[in-house]
């Protein structure tokens, strides 16, 4: 009898892959979560049982026949008491199998080899392996059923200002370089300028040389008010003169360390307002474990939604799925160049499908203007048909 190990996300996929290497034969033994030693394998550790096919019998020679028959008196309880023992393992092992619920079988799935090769195909878009493997196992392992699989798990939110505000009042958080302030002006030309709504901008970013002279620069262009502001007072006092104005833009300084104590005050008053819609910026193009890190580290100013830039700088677009899952926050706008406002566009479940799963042939591009369609997750799995 042979044991073997399976290390998956989920006890499903565990399960999954040790059907199709050791066959409908194998029999579960044991399921437990992996230790900190293993969690690197997996979420869960998955035993299995195989018992080996018993072998032909050699035909004895004549020594061997009386060999044995000189001492099968000795031998024959110790091969009835060993046989009875393998007797009591298998029926034990069978018991086991037997106490898993139906909720923890896996739905029959039409191809063990076709799911991995999906899964994989996932992955390859850095989608986190427990949400590929969710995908996967939700559409028993059925392609035409992804894109309306991944745009259920999307969550987006492109609105500007909180619920049951009389307006908008927008600050634009995240690390140094993450293209901030051109997605401010993106969404001040769009909501504000061209839907002729009357806007303030505001800089609090007195960190950087020139920082606050680029968005004022950009304001005088728009032809709208513009204030430098250097405290969390000064930033309320602001709001309040600014009172009657639609919609208010708030910019910040990029920090790579956010925690910092210039820094400190000033997300705690903005994480503290209520009418403050804070949308944490974040680069697609960087990392899924950096920007992972990144989210954590802006915590502290407490976003309520996801917009993403560089779009187009990536052909893998998983990571807007796995933060949007992991923080529980929306997705609300997608930026990719420097055209103004053109390369911007409100966040959609069927776009963020489009970018993970790619584009179907002949589909307009025009649904994402400026914006590539990223690379086809389901192409490998197609080819491997």
């Amino acid at each position: 009898m042979r044991l073997k190990s399976y290390f998956a996300g989920t006890v499903q996929a565990a399960m999954l892959l040790a059907r199709e290497e050791l066959g409908p034969e194998a029999m579960l033994v044991q399921s437990k979560r992996t230790t900190a030693d293993t969690r690197h394998m997996g979420q869960y550790e998955v035993v299995f049982a195989l018992q080996d096919p018993e072998p032909e019998p050699a035909r004895p020679s004549f020594q061997q026949i009386f060999t044995s028959a000189s001492v099968s008196s000795v031998r024959g309880s110790a091969i009835e008491q060993l046989t009875a023992e393998l007797e009591l393992l298998k029926r034990r092992i069978e018991s086991m199998s037997g106490t898993l619920s139906a909720a923890e079988q896996p739905a029959p799935l039409q191809s063990g080899k076709r799911c991995q090769s999906l899964i994989r195909s996932l992955i390859e878009q850095d989608l986190q392996p427990d949400l590929a493997e969710a995908l996967v196992t939700e559409i028993a392992g059925d392609p035409s059923g992804l894109r309306k699989a991944v745009e259920s798990a999307a969550r987006v939110d492109a609105t500007l200002g909180v619920a049951d505000s009389t307006r908008g009042i927008v600050a634009l958080v995240g690390p140094p370089g993450a293209g901030k302030t051109t997605a401010l002006v993106k969404l001040a030309t769009r909501y504000g300028l061209k839907g002729r709504r009357p806007m303030h901008l505001l800089s609090t970013d007195v960190y950087r040389v020139g920082a606050a002279e680029q968005l004022r620069l950009y304001a005088s262009i728009l032809g709208v008010g513009f204030q430098t502001i250097e405290t969390p007072v000064a930033l309320a006092q602001a709001l309040e003169e600014q009172r009657h104005k639609e919609l208010v833009f708030i910019d910040t300084p990029g920090r790579a360390y956010p925690d910092a104590p210039e820094i400190q005050e000033l997300a705690g008053y903005i994480g503290s307002d209520p009418d403050i819609d804070v949308h944490l910026v974040l680069p697609a193009s960087n990392r899924a474990s950096d920007l992972a890190k990144t989210v954590d580290r802006y915590a502290i100013f407490r976003p309520s939604k996801l917009l993403f830039t560089r779009i187009d700088e990536t052909e893998r677009h998983g990571p807007l799925l796995n933060e949007s899952r992991r923080t529980g926050k929306p997705v609300s706008f997608l930026c990719s160049g420097e055209q103004i406002p053109e390369d911007l566009e409100p966040a959609t479940a069927a776009r963020i499908a489009d970018l993970i799963l790619g584009a179907a042939e002949g589909e307009d591009a025009s649904r994402g203007p400026g914006l590539g369609t990223g690379s086809m997750a389901l192409r490998g799995f197609e080819e491997s048909r």
